[in-house]
């Protein structure tokens, strides 16, 4: 680090081994990084960069919405900063001169305001009107209740994530109700916002309207029960405080590389758990679906704050390269010091005991570093749900976090505009669109044949258009739709009730549309307008004769028989056909006058998006999504040997 005289020479170096971030800068070429009036009495030592590269003094010369990266400080017009520009890194001058100090200030009052904050779990008001806001049925149940506490924990993340809480992706201009389109940095916080936590407000503007839509992040756990939407701050401090009023021991682990989930004691250990995932027990989904290099994860409830992270990633000795903010034996320090403040009693010095599975968990942890951080007693590998890409927020948002986990390219055409997967080879763009291969999805070849293994519990395949922009809903289209499937199903892992086994969807509670397997061999076309759910049923599953004398990979073999469903809509129409070519098997005209709405989630092959657990549980060899009613003469015909051929070529990692 260099200090300035008042003529602006350079008096000192030190060196400096930081990690660095972007600036707006002018920095001096590294030639001219020179010691001028160094001082006998202290070497001076040129600085570097944790990479070997020289720091330069840099002088800011225009705006920058840029920070330093050890004490978040704005870096602005006329500061000196130390930059290292290979490194896309910056130091404010105070951090440059004293690094070890400002960082450990800034981990130390991180620890303590999410300490701060897990203590509202344990406030009896707050934990009151967490129970007033659970159903009947969920309101009685505890963590010794008949079935088990894993199940009720299930049933609390399914009610919390279908029915009570919302993903905020951007604010709702309070103008029209429409999602505010762009945004205008944070706000100042008003009182009330103030009053609940967030000292954060995020502004956003509606085109439209000209008005500002105000999106403040709440840190008390009670105001999210009454605004119930948010981001996974919100998400997870909300079910905490909920876990916690039924009596579960759980904690917010708060992971540094900006996630937020809950940890709930189970059987004697600790089980991750992220409601806006709806997923548990899952603990490598995010190094090993999303794509994410953890640094620091730390868990914090009322009595305790505890460093968790090996329990998070996949490699300890990668991890430890990424964790520089501090010295491991000063983050040690600092978390134990946090972790005895959380404990400490009323009015006096003293902490009490550390709570009784500690020991027992620090043992666990311990071992999970030194065999490098996967447990090597897990039986099976990764699950299903680990090998998912994430799930909540939408897919561009997602993928510009790089969390949208493996790809493959889909096809687009503009004649008939549509977007497909598999099926002919000609015509389109191959790479207009993606897929995402979600909770163990799989590409597979057989017989020649190249299709989707949905077989696993959760998988799926969500689509999307490039960069993962959201697609225009179809069942808006003044064309109306097609949706088409070359498909295998074992009807004898479908659920006795349709719903269960969704085939292509993108319907939630109140709105959208799907296509739904039945455990008798029909198909189940749904519309949902204005809540109300009208449904039409193909009886008899059919598979072309043409289909089998074309493609011998399409005859009937282990999990079934290759077949084919389309289903259209039009001017509130919905047709069902049950094989290329076809008459419908079954037509339904809905009642006129009833309004169209567009259900906000992403379109999904075997899954539902609102409900993870529902799943078909198939193969599929191609599907395509057309933004027009179709006639049956131009349905898909049946797939082509060997297609996916550039999907396969990606390159993506498939746990075995």
């Amino acid at each position: 680090a260099g200090s300035s005289s008042s003529n602006g020479s350079i008096t000192s170096l030190t060196l400096i081994q930081f990690p660095c971030l972007p600036m707006t800068a002018a920095p001096v070429d590294a030639e001219e990084v020179a010691i001028i009036d160094a001082s006998p009495e202290e070497p001076a030592v040129v600085a570097r960069c944790r990479e070997g590269h020289l720091l330069q003094a840099c002088p800011v010369i225009t705006e920058s919405s840029l920070s330093c990266d050890i004490c978040g400080d704005g870096i602005r017009p006329g500061m000196e900063v130390w930059s290292c520009r290979p490194c896309d890194y910056d130091l404010c001058a105070a951090c440059a001169a004293d690094p070890h100090g400002r960082a450990t200030s800034r981990m130390e009052r991180r620890l303590a305001s999410y300490s701060a904050q897990a203590q509202m779990y344990a406030d009896e008001t707050r934990r009151a009107a967490a129970l007033a806001e659970l159903p009947e049925k969920l309101r009685g149940a505890a963590p010794d209740a008949p079935g088990g506490g894993e199940g009720t924990v299930q049933e609390l993340l399914k009610w919390f994530k279908g029915d009570f809480f919302r993903w905020t992706n951007k604010p709702v201009c309070p103008g029209c109700g429409q999602p505010a389109t762009e945004s205008r940095g944070m706000a100042e916080p008003q009182e009330e916002e103030l009053r609940f936590g967030s000292s954060r407000v995020e502004a956003w503007s509606c085109v439209g309207c000209d008005i500002v839509a105000r999106f403040p992040r709440y840190n008390d756990p009670a105001r999210l029960l009454e605004t119930r939407h948010g981001r996974c701050g919100e998400w997870a401090n909300c079910f905490t405080l909920i876990l916690s009023a039924l009596g579960f021991d759980c904690r917010l682990a708060v992971d540094w590389t900006d996630h937020v989930w809950t940890e709930v004691r189970l059987d004697g250990k600790w089980v991750h758990c992220d409601s806006c995932e709806g997923s548990m027990d899952a603990p490598l989904t995010y190094e090993a679906g999303w794509g994410k290099k953890l640094s620091y994860v730390v868990a914090f409830s009322p009595q305790e704050v505890i460093d968790v992270t090996a329990r998070y990633i996949v490699d300890w000795s990668l991890t430890l390269t990424r964790r520089t903010q501090v010295s491991e034996e000063c983050m040690a320090e600092l978390v134990s010091a946090a972790d005895g403040r959380a404990r400490q009693l009323p009015g006096s010095a003293d902490a009490a005991p550390p709570p009784p599975w500690r020991s027992a968990e620090e043992a666990e942890l311990g071992a999970r570093r030194r065999n490098g951080g996967v447990d090597s007693h897990r039986a099976g590998g990764l699950s299903p749900e680990e090998l998912c890409g994430r799930l909540s927020g939408s897919a561009e948002w997602r993928s510009e976090r790089g969390e949208l986990g493996r790809t493959i390219p889909l096809r687009t055409s503009t004649s008939p505009r549509s977007v497909s997967l598999g099926g002919t080879s000609a015509g389109g763009s191959a790479e207009a669109a993606i897929g995402t291969l979600l909770g163990g999805a799989a590409l597979e070849e057989a017989d020649g044949l190249a299709r989707i293994d949905l077989t696993a519990d959760c998988a799926a395949v969500e689509i999307a258009g490039a960069a993962g922009a959201p697609l225009e809903d179809a069942l808006l289209s003044s064309d109306g739709f097609t949706v088409e499937v070359w498909y295998r199903a074992d009807l004898g892992r479908l659920h006795r009730d349709a719903f269960q086994n969704p085939l292509v969807s993108r319907h939630g509670a109140g709105s959208g549309w799907e296509l739904r397997l039945t455990r008798s061999g029909g198909v189940v076309f749904l519309v949902t307008a204005v809540g109300q759910h009208h449904e039409l049923e193909g009886n008899a599953l059919s598979t072309a004769p043409a289909a089998e004398a074309v493609v011998p990979a399409l005859e009937e073999g282990e999990g079934g028989s290759w077949a084919f469903v389309a289903a259209t809509f039009r001017d509130g129409t919905a047709r069902l056909f049950m094989g290329p070519g076809s008459e419908p098997a079954a037509e339904l005209k809905l009642p006129s006058g009833l309004g169209l709405d567009s259900f906000p989630g992403p379109l999904l092959l075997g899954r539902n998006p609102a409900w993870r657990d529902r799943g078909a549980r198939c193969h599929i060899a191609a599907f395509r999504l057309s933004w027009t009613a179709l006639e049956p003469a131009g349905f898909l015909p049946p797939p082509e040997v060997a297609t996916f051929e550039v999907a396969m070529a990606i390159p993506i990692a498939v746990a075995s």
